[in-house]
């Protein structure tokens, strides 16, 4: 639409490439067995790249449900470190400090490293994906590629695969720990259906990069 309005008319939509780019990921994911020690065949939640604000939503919430939890924040500093798990109220690590006792006892897992987070989703049911309280909304296919359906805070305009999750059945924005609690009930109660649902949204959506090659190809060749 935005070439149209300045007359430019020769394009063809061919599709979004960063979901080839997580299939990709997915498929190289390596096994993390300090994340394995921690799930143990526990249902997962995973909040990924959180700031202050999605953690302020997230702890009422955290501190009360049974499920096991891992929070990878954004900034991963020691006084960010530190606030986090001064809002947590269940028993809680740090991936870089604990021991294999350590991982199998706690409830909740703080990912206080960079670059094991997309492989970490391989081991959740749900996610929870921070930015979305800010208007910077962080990638939420990395998580889907692993059928992972997706919750958000409310300022996603800017990200039309937020609305196209939600229009799915598998994305949900909240805008409160009230709304986090009821969205995740229900998510859990019907994991099976959800999980299908965004893994067959991701699969719809694979192969833009071959096919904008194949164009390149095409054309060069005439």
């Amino acid at each position: 639409s935005l070439l149209n309005s300045i007359q430019i008319n020769n394009c063809t939509v061919t599709g979004d490439t960063r979901f080839d780019t997580v299939i990709a990921n997915r498929q190289n994911a390596r096994t993390n067995e300090r994340v394995e020690s921690f799930v143990k065949g526990h249902e997962i939640l995973i909040c990924g790249s959180t700031w202050p604000l999605d953690e302020q939503t997230l702890f009422p919430v955290i501190n009360e449900t049974a499920k096991k939890v891992i929070i990878a924040p954004h900034e991963i500093n020691d006084k960010h470190i530190r606030e986090i798990e001064e809002g947590l109220k269940r028993k809680n690590v740090r991936y870089t400090q604990a021991s294999e006792e350590d991982l199998q006892k706690a409830e909740i897992m703080i990912l206080d490293t960079i670059g094991h987070l997309a492989t970490a989703y391989k081991y959740g049911q749900v996610a929870y994906v921070g930015g979305g309280f800010s208007g910077k909304l962080h990638n939420i296919l990395e998580p889907a590629v692993f059928g992972l359906p997706v919750i958000f805070g409310p300022k996603h305009e800017r990200f039309p695969e937020a609305q196209q999750f939600i229009d799915g059945g598998f994305g949900f924005s909240i805008h409160d720990s009230i709304e986090l609690k009821n969205v995740l009930q229900n998510i859990f109660s019907d994991l099976e259906k959800l999980h299908e649902k965004t893994a067959g949204f991701v699969r719809q959506n694979e192969g833009a990069s071959e096919r904008i090659l194949a164009h390149i190809t095409s054309n060069s060749r005439k």
